[in-house]
């Protein structure tokens, strides 16, 4: 059996790690689905029934002469939510192969980190798009069919998007600028060249090909356009590869909520995590000749208000 020794966090690796693992702004899981640092493994949320700060009865305010002022329930319940979990990848590194490389100035311990932490990257980005884009998880949902979507010639996506808008209102009153809309790459390269969008900037913007992000979101309506590029290989190691994009031809309206107070309207999703414990590098030995470098993270992520999203699927052919 082989055997392993020396397990240890190593912070230098940590930070370089974590200064690395996103530099092109790939990944969204985190934007999509925000941190929040909590201290114990499982967790309740709290909420206020109607009559906090969005829908509320009609029962007046108007107080008569001799009269009680008008007296609301605050009808607090809590659920359990959260159940951090521990996540993580390793990677291999021969003592030879690292000697060899340093001779040619090559860190073989930080190539491992990186690794290590993209592929942590991709699988959070695969269990964030399965909940996020789940018509099981996030019920108020919509297919497009041929001639309805946002590829299709004459097709206007605002009228989709309105009706998003609207349901979700009506089932929670948030404003439409607190709204924004997630899409994979595949179809925000469509939606920056929708015919009927390209008209709506040719106004101001006679020439123009393509929209920008924040272009489109205003067209939209919404407060901003996320766009998930994440490329996945579905094929098992060692066959060959068979890449995709992670996130699909589907779309989400939904309440991105990065910084929650206690009881006020929650975000659609949030990834609950370990305070203090956000991602880690750690290292071990492993003889003979081999070191292992960890990357691990305790963490759940969670569709908190599913009545704060509307999803779109196969909204591109």
């Amino acid at each position: 059996m082989v055997a392993r020794t020396s397990l240890g966090i190593d912070k230098a690796l940590t930070r370089f790690a974590i200064l690395n693992r996103n530099p092109d702004d790939v990944f969204i899981a985190d934007l999509v689905m925000p941190k929040i640092g909590v201290a114990g493994r499982t967790g309740k949320l709290y909420t206020v029934a109607e009559g906090f700060r969005f829908a509320s009865p009609s029962q007046g305010l108007k107080r008569g002469s001799g009269a009680a002022f008008r007296r609301y329930s605050m009808n607090i319940s809590n659920s359990s939510v959260y159940n951090l979990e521990e996540y993580g990848n390793e990677f291999p590194v021969d003592d030879i192969d690292a000697e060899f490389a340093g001779d040619d100035s090559v860190n073989l311990r930080e190539a491992a980190a990186i690794m290590a932490v993209q592929q942590f990257q991709i699988e959070r980005e695969r269990e964030a798009a399965a909940l996020m884009f789940s018509g099981s998880v996030i019920t108020q949902t919509a297919a497009l069919g041929a001639g309805s979507r946002w590829d299709d010639v004459g097709v206007d996506p605002r009228a989709n998007i309105e009706t998003a808008i609207q349901t979700i209102q009506k089932a929670t009153g948030l404003p439409r600028a607190a709204l924004s809309l997630c899409v994979g790459q595949e179809v925000a390269d469509k939606l920056v060249r929708n015919d009927a969008l390209m008209q709506f900037f040719r106004a101001g913007n006679p020439g123009v090909t393509m929209a920008t992000l924040p272009q489109l979101a205003s067209a939209l309506g919404l407060k901003e356009v996320i766009v998930g590029g994440a490329v996945a290989n579905s094929a098992k190691e060692g066959q060959t590869a068979s890449n995709g994009y992670i996130w699909g031809k589907s779309a989400l309206v939904f309440f991105r909520e990065q910084s929650p107070m206690p009881m006020a309207p929650r975000g659609t999703g949030f990834t609950f995590h370990r305070s203090g414990y956000d991602l880690k590098i750690e290292r071990y030995r492993e003889e003979p000749r081999s070191e292992i470098v960890l990357a691990s993270a305790l963490e759940d992520r969670v569709v908190t208000a599913a009545s704060t999203g509307y999803l779109f699927t196969t909204v591109i052919a």
